[in-house]
């Protein structure tokens, strides 16, 4: 039986000495990984825009893309939450509604931009074709859409077929692009258009928007649970009377369908009144004999109407 001599004693403890060591730092190495390090891998994002490219404004996201339609521009002459429209009273591009937050209502923004093109059919499905590509390859994020077609309107009196709609958004800006056959109006051609507004655009007009909803809810009208509301244009009336027009869609309120449920709300206020209180809603211009009493009369005085007795368009007075 072999002896131990203290000669093999002293060889032997520098090699158990670089085991200990080399298992110390294995079993520092393995705590890191699996206690300390998880703590500083990235954790996947519950955010479903986070990919999606950043533009700058709406205006920048639409100058991008521009220059990939073909056809004939459609020239906005005005432009405001509800889109662009021409010299002719046509839509060249329309902004999609949004529900903000918490609101019990959807609404349009304060102020968009886009642009339309016409041509021929097989023009209008390539450009259609190159903006879905673009906000695909963009990673824009496509809502649900109950609209992606049926009819639609140009105009007061111009009904189209809308071939295909959508809408994408990222974080910050919402658009909408469409692609209707126009040929039976005057503008004989297909249309397809893209249209954009910021996220912010659409808070604040929520805001500004939200003491007509609560009169209309008021009014005790008949309504249905999806209402869209949109631009406001102010005016003065007398001794001290104000009152306002609000875009509107309530297909309870129109017998024409969910597609064409757009009118006019009328409200009004005196001087001392806190909030609003709605009238009545019109597509086009209202009867004279409409306004049937002196608060109507004096809330509204000056606004246009129409004369059936005399078959022109007069002022309430």
């Amino acid at each position: 039986m072999n002896q131990e001599t203290p000669e093999n004693k002293r060889v032997r403890w520098p090699w158990l000495l670089a085991l200990g060591i080399a298992a110390a730092v294995l079993i520092a190495i393995g705590a890191y990984y699996f206690l300390i390090a998880p703590s500083f891998v990235k954790k996947p994002s519950n955010n479903p825009f986070v990919l999606a490219t950043h533009f700058p404004s709406p205006q920048a996201l639409v100058d991008r893309v521009q220059p990939t339609l073909q056809g004939r521009r459609l020239q906005a002459v005005s432009r405001s939450g509800l889109g662009g429209i021409t010299a002719d009273g046509h839509m060249a591009f329309s902004a999609p509604a949004y529900r903000v937050a918490d609101m019990k209502f959807d609404v349009l923004p304060k102020e968009s931009v886009g642009v339309g093109y016409a041509s021929n059919s097989m023009t209008a499905a390539e450009n259609y074709k190159t903006l879905r590509s673009f906000f695909t390859d963009n990673k824009f994020v496509k809502r649900p859409s109950d609209a992606a077609s049926g009819k639609g309107y140009l105009s007061l009196s111009d009904s189209v077929t809308i071939v295909d709609y959508a809408v994408y958004e990222s974080s910050d800006i919402l658009c909408d692009m469409w692609h209707a056959d126009a040929t039976p109006t005057v503008i004989g051609n297909h249309i397809t258009s893209i249209a954009c507004a910021s996220k912010a655009s659409y808070t604040s007009a929520a805001a500004e928007l939200q003491p007509f909803y609560d009169s209309y809810i008021k009014a005790g009208t008949e309504q249905t649970s999806h209402l869209v509301f949109g631009n406001i244009a102010g005016g003065s009336g007398a001794n001290g009377y104000q009152n306002a027009t609000v875009y509107q869609e309530d297909s309870a309120q129109v017998e024409l369908g969910d597609d064409m449920a757009f009118f006019t709300g009328l409200y009004y206020k005196t001087a001392g009144d806190k909030g609003w209180t709605f009238f009545t809603g019109v597509r086009g211009v209202l009867s004279c004999s409409e306004y049937n009493n002196d608060v109507l009369r004096k809330a509204f005085k000056g606004n246009e109407c129409y004369d059936e007795a005399k078959g022109v368009y007069a002022n309430v007075n």
